[in-house]
């Protein structure tokens, strides 16, 4: 294997990470991994990023790929001034979709603990703006009276994923799909008029 190749791009290792958490999970991900792949050796991949840099840049991938077309869902939701705490509905169906079709990613993001411990403000802002989804949709005395439960919304909708990941729910999609309903009718459904 040629292990002096030149990465030309830094991104070619981002992905190259994503795919490799994607795949076989972020417990079996490594340098040696990430450099093999990219036929280089292990200290190349760190004289273009630390592992805290590459890893906040796996997550600002996965977020955007997550939150690809959610501003139309936010101006959808925006027209319906009655009801505008159904974004979070569109927001669990997408997230409910990326975990589906990327479950290793999903469990690095929202089970490694990951984002309680990085220090990248732009990664830290990114697990806390689900709750933001609504701040323009509905006036600002209602967004501080919907914040907690919204937040408290977000946390069940993660934990209902990570469940149905772990197979606590067989492949039953509607049993979870249920779930969520019955959570976003208990915790946002009164305040918000749903």
């Amino acid at each position: 294997m040629g292990r002096h190749r030149i990465v030309q791009d830094p991104t070619e290792i981002v992905r190259s990470a994503y795919r490799l958490i994607d795949e076989d999970g972020y417990e079996n991900f490594s340098a040696r991994k990430l450099a093999q792949t990219l036929e280089v050796s292990h200290m190349t991949v760190y004289n273009y990023l630390g592992r805290q840099e590459l890893l906040d840049q796996v997550v600002m991938m996965a977020f955007s790929q997550i939150n690809e077309g959610l501003e139309a869902d936010v101006a959808r939701c925006k027209e319906d001034a009655e009801h505008p705490c159904r974004i979070f509905l569109a927001a669990s169906e997408r997230l409910f979709g990326f975990a589906k079709a990327h479950p290793n990613l999903y469990r690095f993001l929202f089970q490694s603990g990951f984002g309680a411990t990085t220090k990248n403000p732009k990664v830290r802002a990114l697990y806390s703006s689900g709750v933001e989804l609504i701040r323009s949709a509905v006036p600002p005395e209602r967004f501080e009276e919907l914040r907690q439960d919204a937040y408290l919304f977000l946390v069940l909708l993660n934990g209902l994923i990570l469940g149905f990941l772990a197979g606590r729910y067989g492949s039953d999609e509607d049993r979870l799909r249920s779930g969520i309903a019955r959570g976003f009718e208990r915790l946002l459904g009164p305040a918000c008029g749903c």
